[in-house]
C-alpha cells in the first residue's frame, strides 16, 4: 500500500497520470439448488400402510345329500363368494375393495338337509382414495370366514361377515 502511495505523490509532481489498481476479483463459491422434500399437501394420502376392513360376502351352491329316503348321510360341496368391502387405509385412504373366494363344506345329512360347517378365503385389491378424491394407492386384503350353515333341500345360500386386512402400496 505504501508503494502505491508513493507512486501516487510522484506522478502527481511530475504532472502524470497516477496508476490505476484494479480491485480483486471476488469469487463466490457454486452451491447446489435447495431441494425441498416431497410432502403431500394435507388431507391428500400418500402413504403406504396396512388397510382392513369388514363387510358381507354372498354365494350359493347345491349341496348333494348321499342319505337314502329316511337316512342318513353325508353332503358337501363348494360355495363361490362374492362381495365389496369397505376398506381403510394409511393417511384416511378409503375406499370398496371388491373381494371373491369360495368355502368349502361338508357335514351330515338326512332327507336331503342337514348343518353343514367349514371354512374359506376371499382376496381381493382395489384403488384407495384420499380425502381430497384422488387415487392414494392399492390396497390388496383378504380374509377368512368360517361357516355352520343349514341346507336345507340340498340348496345354500350364504350371505356372511368377513374382516379382511392387508396393505395399502402408495401410487
Amino acid at each position: 500500500m505504501i508503494n502505491l502511495l508513493h507512486a501516487v505523490a510522484i506522478a502527481a509532481q511530475l504532472g502524470t497520470v497516477a496508476p490505476t489498481i484494479e480491485a480483486p476479483a471476488i469469487v463466490v463459491p457454486k452451491t447446489s439448488p435447495i431441494v425441498a422434500p416431497l410432502v403431500a399437501p394435507r388431507g391428500e394420502a400418500r402413504a403406504s400402510g396396512p388397510a382392513s376392513g369388514h363387510g358381507w360376502v354372498t354365494g350359493n351352491a347345491f349341496m348333494n345329500c348321499s342319505a337314502p329316503p329316511n337316512g342318513s348321510g353325508w353332503m358337501n360341496g363348494t360355495v363361490n363368494l362374492n362381495g365389496r368391502i369397505p376398506v381403510q387405509g394409511a393417511d384416511g385412504a378409503s375406499g370398496d375393495v371388491t373381494v371373491s373366494g369360495f368355502v368349502s363344506l361338508s357335514g351330515s345329512c338326512r332327507n336331503g338337509q342337514g348343518y353343514v360347517t367349514g371354512s374359506g378365503t376371499v382376496r381381493g385389491s382395489g384403488v384407495l382414495y384420499g380425502r381430497d378424491g384422488k387415487p392414494a394407492g392399492t390396497a390388496r386384503v383378504s380374509g377368512t370366514l368360517f361357516v355352520n350353515q343349514y341346507a336345507m333341500g340340498s340348496f345354500l345360500w350364504l350371505n356372511e361377515s368377513v374382516t379382511v386386512s392387508g396393505s395399502l402400496s402408495a401410487h
